[in-house]
């Protein structure tokens, strides 16, 4: 009996030590499996943050720390919806500014940073401060950034690569050698006196922009401005010098002062649907020559009563005298409403046949044609064959056949 029961041990052992190198294949080849699957898969932007060693190791602690890496200097920041630390590039100490990217052309924002010190790892996400004043450079690449922040006084700089994840822009000022800046459809927000003294020459941004905040576009050289999904603007918030300005079907409000300089055309485009549009009696304080207003409603002027009283400069269309010379084209059956609308029919009111203003044109001459092609929604479209429909290009419906 004491036999069975040793040589039954001995086969339990066995069993116990074969089942546990069993265990360890299949783990091992598990985890084989998983990187043959992983491999050469890209990171969506959404893991990122996962990367961070803030997250896990180092805790809040790190927070507000400061470093050096590569040239550039770093703070340990958090951001709202957005788990564990990350970093943000931000100007150099008071004593190393003098030294500060000296010679530098071209900057690459990395997608992350280490700190030399601690060996934690964080993902950039921001830049805050870090390129100001630098007479010599020409061009800056952040293609993971997503909040982007202060380009002051760059004289030369003439090419800023965005992400295309990038969600908030802000502080764009005394650039005069940008003459394009591709603004990605996933932007979602402008802080106030994002763009002053910039040399775009033609401008867009995404529909999803819907309020233009104020001292946000001072932009007196541009030459084009395509703002698809406006429906209202701050006060001192556009300062613009353009031939025309195309406001979108739903464009409601205009604050005060917040359109500003010479426009000599402006277009108010209609879609059918029935929605009130008001301008401040102080708004559009600009020269105009022709207003091209769809609306079969004319948009409703606030406080116009005082529109004889005021200052011309200081109130729309630059006061009584100057109304009288702009030439108003409406819709042919809407004439007596606008002659019954306050300022409104101070002007030269025209019939006219927006219908007739729709461009007719076949699909293969969209290649031929150059200008950025919009959907009645203000959306960008993007391939070379739209289906047959009403779009906007250079301020104006076209049909696709």
């Amino acid at each position: 009996m004491k036999r069975i029961i040793v040589i039954a041990f001995h086969n339990m052992k066995r069993l116990l030590f074969a089942l546990a190198i069993v265990s360890l294949i299949c783990i091992a080849f598990g985890a084989d499996a998983a990187s043959a699957d992983n491999a050469g898969t890209p990171e969506p932007l959404s893991d990122i943050s996962a990367q961070s060693d803030g997250e896990t190791g180092a805790g809040n602690d790190r927070l507000g720390a400061q470093f050096e890496s590569g040239g550039l200097y770093y703070e340990v920041a958090e951001y709202e919806g957005v788990q564990g630390l990350h970093a943000c590039v931000i100007a150099p100490p008071d004593d190393k500014k003098a030294d500060y990217l000296k010679g530098v052309k071209t900057v690459e924002v990395p997608p992350f940073v280490t700190d030399p010190v601690t060996g934690d790892t964080y993902s950039v996400y921001e830049t805050n401060g870090a390129f100001n004043d630098l007479s010599e450079l020409e061009e800056v690449r952040m293609p993971y950034v997503t909040d982007v922040y202060d380009f002051y006084n760059l004289p030369r700089l003439h090419s800023i690569e965005l992400s295309r994840y990038t969600n908030e822009l802000g502080g764009f000022r005394n650039l005069p050698s940008l003459k394009t800046l591709n603004i990605p459809e996933s932007l979602r927000d402008l802080s106030p006196g994002c763009f002053q003294n910039v040399g775009i020459e033609n401008f867009y941004l995404p529909v999803r922009i819907h309020a233009i905040p104020t001292h946000s576009l001072w932009m007196k050289s541009t030459g084009e401005i395509w703002l698809p999904g406006l429906q209202s603007t701050d006060r001192y918030s556009l300062y613009l010098n353009l031939d025309k300005f195309v406001l979108p079907p739903w464009f409601a409000y205009s604050d005060y002062h917040s359109i500003v300089g010479r426009i000599d055309e402006i277009r108010f485009l209609d879609d059918g649907v029935d929605r009130e549009c008001q301008l401040d009696l102080h708004s559009f304080v600009c020269e105009t020559k022709r207003i091209y207003c769809e609306k079969r409603v004319p948009p409703v002027i606030t406080d116009h009563d005082g529109f004889d009283t005021a200052i011309p400069e200081e109130v729309i269309f630059l006061g009584p005298e100057k109304v009288r010379d702009i030439t108003l084209y409406v819709p042919e059956d809407c004439v007596e409403t606008y002659r019954q609308a306050p300022i409104w029919n101070r002007m030269k009111i025209v019939a006219h046949n927006f219908d007739s203003d729709i461009e007719s044109i076949e699909k293969d001459d969209l290649r031929e044609n150059r200008g950025i092609l919009y959907d009645l929604s203000g959306r960008v479209v993007t391939t070379l064959s739209p289906r047959p429909g009403i779009y906007v290009r250079d301020g104006r419906k076209i049909l696709v056949r």
